[in-house]
């Protein structure tokens, strides 16, 4: 922003200037400390009369050199800074974003890069920053590259705003902010380094299973069928465990689960159980899918409608008519008896494996030591809660459906690890 020569007339115009001109250049400490060195000085010569007006002149004098630096400061104009921000991040994980900056002068540049990721954008409780603000001293016409932390706390996009330069003057004394509009968006979401460990883990157990068998002389081994993950969005699965909601949970296992068939060369598909707006992710393999299956996620919702598991079953058995595995991934309800029906005629066509996400907070309030009576109350209140969900598994497990319970923090882990063993 330019600050005009002239003096506006209408006070209305002039406050928004005068409110954001501290904001535009501030001092340095070296011109806060001679500031303050001169003016003791001069109030201390005025008492004893010994200098006369020099010290006021010295103090004049500093006034018209902020008055040079400020200006060459403000002339000294940067392009565009670069930040690379990556598009996918892991929530609660730090994520390295780097940033370029030119300097196009016949001088040496000092200056502080900064972000404003404050109140403003309406996150600056969503992430956590290392790393800024930074002080730079970049040669003349070259670029500097550097990069911070950025740790995001909360799943869901995310909205990086303006960037921020105070650009020092030749003398060092007062620095001119110059702002930069980069708008730029993120995905804060599966953890990505967890999953990472999970495909590895998986691609190591298909080789040595293929290495397993080749030691027996066995012409192949068996391969997998396609694999359909149901992903149910029903308003239950925005029930927050620890620190995510079980669809957030849900669907880091359905990407563990796509990744470890991807390196079994499996087919991949994916039926999101919505109410009336059903999605599908047709069966494919290979790292198109992967993608394919991550885009979708990142925009899932949840869905506003309890789940219909009679037309979930018959639009899934309509579009996979068998021979799959299917792994459904869900809470299940209080009452079971509108699942049992439909999830075994799923079963008669294909290998149907139930996750139930288990309350973790539950189960340790269960096992834990009542020594209280507010360990009594808790304990009261989850009892009743649990037995109404392995009173679903028993129905579910006497109409002979293959189901299985665990907490969220552990979900992907196991069923990477029941898949990879199921199909050996």
């Amino acid at each position: 922003m330019r600050l005009s020569t002239c003096w506006p007339t209408n006070s209305i115009k002039w406050a928004p200037l005068a409110h954001e001109l501290p904001a535009l250049i501030r001092p340095r400490y070296p011109a806060l400390l001679l500031a303050a060195g001169l003016l003791a000085v001069a109030f201390a010569c005025e008492a004893q009369a010994d200098l006369g007006a020099l010290p006021w002149v010295m103090l004049v004098a500093f006034v018209l050199a902020s008055a040079l630096d400020i200006r060459a400061a403000r002339r000294l104009r940067l392009g565009e800074p670069h930040r690379a921000l990556p598009q996918r991040l892991s929530a609660g994980q730090e994520n390295t974003v780097e940033v370029t900056l030119e300097n196009p002068h016949g001088r040496a540049l000092r200056l502080q890069y900064d972000e404003r990721l404050g109140d403003r954008l309406g996150f600056s409780h969503a992430v956590e920053v290392q790393g800024l603000p930074r002080r730079l001293k970049i040669p003349p016409r070259h670029a500097a590259r550097f990069s911070y932390q950025l740790r995001p706390l909360n799943r869901g996009a995310l909205m990086m705003g303006e960037a921020w330069l105070y650009v020092s003057g030749p003398l060092g004394l007062w620095e001119a902010r110059q702002r930069f509009a980069l708008p730029q968006r993120a995905r804060a979401g599966t953890n990505l380094p967890v999953l990472t460990r999970l495909t590895q883990e998986a691609s190591n157990q298909w080789r040595a299973q293929r290495l397993a068998a080749d030691a027996n002389g066995q012409a192949d081994l068996a391969r997998p069928g396609g694999l359909l993950i149901w992903l149910d969005t029903a308003p239950v699965m925005g029930s927050v465990q620890g620190e995510a909601r079980a669809l957030d949970y849900a669907m880091d296992a359905a990407l563990a689960l796509a990744c470890a068939a991807q390196a079994s060369g499996a087919r991949v598909a994916l039926h999101l159980s919505a109410g009336d707006s059903r999605r599908q992710l047709a069966s494919a393999a290979g790292e198109r899918q992967l993608e394919a299956l991550h885009q979708v996620l990142e925009e899932l919702q949840l869905s506003t409608h309890p789940t219909d598991y009679t037309a979930e079953a018959a639009s899934l058995l309509q579009r996979h008519p068998g021979g799959d595995w299917v792994v459904l991934i869900t809470r299940l309800p209080a009452d079971g008896a509108a699942l049992v029906g439909p999830l075994a005629e799923v079963a008669r066509q294909h290998r149907l494996v139930i996750a139930d996400i288990a309350e973790q907070r539950l189960l340790e309030t269960c096992h834990r030591p009542i020594r209280t009576d507010a360990d009594a109350r808790a304990y009261c209140m989850a009892i009743p809660a649990l037995g109404h969900r392995e009173h679903v598994c028993a129905q579910l497990a006497a109409a002979g459906l293959e189901v299985m319970q665990a907490p969220g923090e552990h979900l992907a882990s196991e069923l990477v690890e029941r898949y990879t063993k199921g199909c050996r």
